[in-house]
């Protein structure tokens, strides 16, 4: 196993290299067939084995709770197996060097030297063994939770972001020449530069992707595919043409636009997995290249109400100019919340608000997104938990253009405590430590762990949103949406 190298996508950089390339070259290590059997894997089997422990761990069984014959289920195994002993290895690197980015790694493991890493491996079993039984235990509870979704008529829409992070197991060939970001925009008069450093978010080598018959994102669509019913294509836009920033900028406005893979891209996917639903993120600079890929491959774009009243009538995202190839959000991760964003606006544009959604003077700004967002003629509505619960900018799950290094993100969670009881009559001893609702300000406390912090608050249980459920239930029935 370690005679492979670690990496899913072998990046062409400053270091030598067979191509004179200034993106990703794919090399994928997930094949339809396997050389071997995923249970005689020296990494996969026993950590197999420590499945009933940690299931027994986990629910605060003993282990003659669980009897269930893990083995049995290794066809459920085989869509994760192919890559995930090497994220493991990745991790346990990760985890005993602890640096910002691999390649601050010491050379012999940053060169993927067999020596370096068999003893990586052999002194991190544990380690190693306990990442990899997580993973598949977390699948089978996945696939618990989306079958029942489907039992009560729910799908489930994912998100995938279009390109991968540089420290990670996908990526670990150099040093990239060429990242990606976007222009200036509405969001930063500077433009983005994605990740939490500047080379964080490498770029792709599409002519290297397209002679491999794009073998890395078929494994990475079927793997989309194996968790939710549809997702969305985050950054569609660089499928067809995509923002290019040298690696040294310190921002992204001194990029050019090169040609992305375009239509030949999903051909390629859709002749490999099949037709997919796919949500086209088409937001910011849209050419019409952007709106006919999109339209060849039947995939909705999107509009959100929070962009719809700066300029004219001609506003895409106004609710007239709506089609129905459209999911419509009152805002999206990337947005405030519709209260947050509301107190922020401009007396100009509130008038507009007013004027165009004819507000009475007492309405609640989130429910009239909502209003807004569920009788638009678009196929989808998305509304945020915030806004249902009428939450403000302490509530916001993220702000694009920050990069304060040291800052971690995705990290907060609720205290495991938490999980079981989120009704406030419970035990206080049970509910943990502090308090992330208060019932009088109807606000979730801010909590400094950088973006995508926010979660529903542990004082708040879902039986008491009965109420919001209703009034959402009047609503897509009026329109015709049950």
């Amino acid at each position: 196993m370690l005679a492979r190298p670690i990496c899913l996508l072998a990046q062409a950089c400053t270091r030598s290299n067979p191509r004179s390339s200034t993106h990703f070259d794919p090399t994928s290590l997930c094949s339809t067939t396997q050389s071997r059997s995923t249970r005689d894997s020296p990494l996969i089997a026993p950590s197999l084995r420590l499945l009933p422990l940690l299931k027994a761990k986990v629910q605060n069984l003993s282990v003659d709770d669980y009897r269930t014959p893990v083995l049995q289920s290794i066809k459920e195994w085989i869509q994760v197996a192919c890559w995930l002993e090497d994220a493991a290895l990745f991790s346990a690197i990760d985890h005993v060097i602890n640096t910002f980015s691999w390649d601050e790694w010491p050379d012999p493991l940053k060169n993927r030297h067999l020596g370096a890493l068999e003893d990586v491996q052999q002194s991190n079993k544990e380690f190693i063994y306990i990442f990899i039984a997580q993973q598949f235990l977390f699948q089978k509870q996945w696939k618990k939770i989306r079958s029942h979704a489907h039992e009560l008529g729910i799908t489930i829409i994912g998100d995938m972001p279009i390109y991968v992070g540089h420290h990670s197991a996908d990526n670990r060939e150099g040093f990239p020449i060429l990242v990606s970001g976007v222009p200036p925009d509405a969001f930063s008069e500077t433009g983005q530069l994605w990740g939490s450093s500047a080379i964080d978010s490498p770029l792709y080598d599409w002519r290297s992707m397209e002679d491999s018959g794009y073998t890395w994102w078929i494994q990475r669509i079927k793997r989309a595919l194996d968790l939710y019913d549809e997702f969305r294509i985050d950054h569609f836009r660089g499928l067809a043409g995509f923002w290019a920033v040298p690696s040294e900028a310190k921002v992204a406005m001194f990029g050019r636009w090169k040609a992305g893979p375009g239509k030949a891209f999903f051909d390629a996917i859709f002749g490999a997995v099949g037709k997919i639903n796919v949500i086209a993120e088409d937001l910011g600079v849209i050419t019409e290249d952007v709106i006919q890929l999109r339209k060849s491959i039947g995939a909705p774009g999107m509009a959100v109400l929070q962009f719809a009243f700066g300029g004219g009538t001609d506003n895409p995202h106004l609710p007239h100019n709506h089609e129905l190839d459209q999911v419509v959000y009152t805002g999206t991760h990337d947005n405030d919340t519709a209260l947050g964003w509301w107190e922020g606006l401009k007396e100009e544009e509130k008038y507009h608000v007013h004027k165009y959604l004819q507000m009475s003077g007492d309405a609640k700004i989130s429910w009239v997104l909502i209003h807004a967002a569920v009788s638009s003629v678009a196929r989808t509505a998305i509304m945020p938990m915030q806004d249902i619960l009428g939450l403000g900018s302490s509530a916001r799950m993220n702000t694009p253009a920050t990069q304060e290094l040291g800052v971690r993100v995705w990290s907060w969670r609720t205290q495991e405590l938490w999980v079981f009881c989120w009704d406030a009559s419970c035990d206080p001893e049970r509910r943990g430590v502090g308090e992330l609702w208060s019932s009088d300000s109807r606000e979730a406390l801010t909590l400094a762990f950088g973006n995508w912090n926010w979660r529903i608050p542990s004082g708040l249980s879902f039986d008491k949103l009965e109420p919001e459920a209703h009034r959402i239930r009047d609503l897509l029935s009026l329109y015709n949406r049950l």
